[in-house]
């Protein structure tokens, strides 16, 4: 994975990523920041056959923290 562009402007600070596979192709990925607070506020992912699918956050209660046992996995085997 390495680094291919990082640009900012008065209103987003962005990263952009890129991963090439020989079997798979090129996938991007681009974080957009809010350039004040540097909070993330969208992302943009390009697979490898060029198609992107893009998340915007907003509006976030950030007074509460998720319950951390939301983001536990179990690997345990289930019959």
């Amino acid at each position: 994975t390495n680094v291919v562009g990082v640009y900012a402007d008065d209103i987003f600070a962005t990263v952009v990523i890129e991963e090439k596979q020989p079997l798979i192709g090129t996938s991007r990925l681009m974080m957009m920041f809010d350039a004040k607070t540097l909070q993330l506020k969208q992302w943009t992912v390009t697979d490898a056959q060029g198609f992107d699918t893009t998340v915007a956050v907003s509006n976030l209660d950030l007074s509460t923290r998720p319950d951390p046992a939301i983001f536990t996995i179990n690997t345990s085997k289930q019959n």
